[in-house]
């Protein structure tokens, strides 16, 4: 896939956004648009990874950035916690489409795969019930396929297994008792959930980890502090 990486300053870390890097083929030209709104260019889509916000922008040519992205870019680098110095990588992963992280992008993730239907989910639910219905009545009955790119932690049985004893049955977020019994050997269910994730270089520590109930654990990954 074709991508182009942004270096991220003291200022762009303080103003939350991040300036496009210029004299690139990566984005296509008629998506170049004049400094205002009046003279917006053809919209690309745009997925931040990690937050999982889409937005359907052009690009302002004068300031080289994405002009309907300024939150979505704030809330970016605040979630993955950048600093200045720290790269962003903007990929191609589509016609009209890019993906922006804060790794190189080889292959579609699973996380990527997901954050934009999540998206999709949202979008289609503020769209009206006629819309909705008128959609579903064109939309194939049987869905497309996507090869994804997996990395898999292999996590501490030993980290897992303190942290679920340290909670002793009782959600360590909400302070609530697991809400049902493993089948396989009757102990009380609960997630072990990593305070900073293995995939932005947490420890795999006890010190790290939270025992959390299912709902407490959807939470913090998708609720509106995540």
């Amino acid at each position: 896939m074709k991508y182009a990486e942004v270096l991220l300053s003291q200022g762009n870390i303080n103003q939350g956004h991040f300036y496009l890097p210029r004299g690139t083929d990566l984005f296509p030209a008629d998506a170049l648009g004049g400094k205002n709104k009046s003279e917006m260019a053809i919209l690309l889509k745009v997925v931040f990874t990690g937050t999982g916000e889409v937005v359907h922008t052009d690009i302002d040519r004068e300031k080289s950035l994405f002009r309907l992205a300024r939150g979505q870019s704030r809330r970016f680098i605040e979630k993955h916690r950048l600093t200045a110095g720290d790269k962003i990588y903007i990929t191609k992963t589509g016609d009209r489409q890019f993906s922006v992280s804060n790794k190189i992008i080889t292959e579609p993730t699973l996380n990527s795969v997901l954050d934009e239907f999540n998206s999709e989910v949202i979008r289609a639910l503020n769209e009206s019930p006629e819309n909705r219905k008128l959609q579903l009545d064109k939309a194939p009955k049987k869905p497309d396929k996507k090869t994804v790119e997996i990395t898999s932690y292999i996590r501490s049985p030993y980290v897992v297994a303190e942290v679920l004893d340290r909670a002793n049955g009782t959600c360590e977020r909400c302070k609530s008792s697991a809400p049902f019994k493993r089948k396989s050997d009757g102990s009380p269910y609960l997630e072990v959930h990593h305070r900073v994730p293995l995939s932005e270089n947490g420890d795999d520590t006890v010190e790290n980890a939270l025992a959390l109930c299912p709902n407490c654990h959807r939470e913090l990954h998708f609720g509106f502090n995540a």
